[in-house]
């Protein structure tokens, strides 16, 4: 047994990511590009590793969101 079917209109790729970028804006949160110097890559392909995170977003918004508790931190 399936799932049923349902009548809403199919979501094109495009549209599926614009409008998960939009809900992103809506929430607060940014879409960035961003350039990684060997280094930093390096440390982020460590970082998935250590701590078991499947993809680079995710990691990049741990570790930020870890800094930012850091006694001494920015905030």
């Amino acid at each position: 047994m399936g799932r049923p079917k349902s009548d809403k209109p199919k979501l094109s790729a495009t549209d599926r990511v614009n409008k998960s970028i939009q809900n992103l804006v809506a929430s607060g949160g940014k879409r960035l590009m961003l350039r990684l110097s060997p280094e930093a890559y390096t440390a982020l392909k460590i970082v998935m590793e250590v701590q078991s995170i499947q993809t680079e977003t995710q990691a990049i918004n741990q570790v930020l969101v870890a800094a930012a508790k850091v006694p001494n931190g920015t905030k």
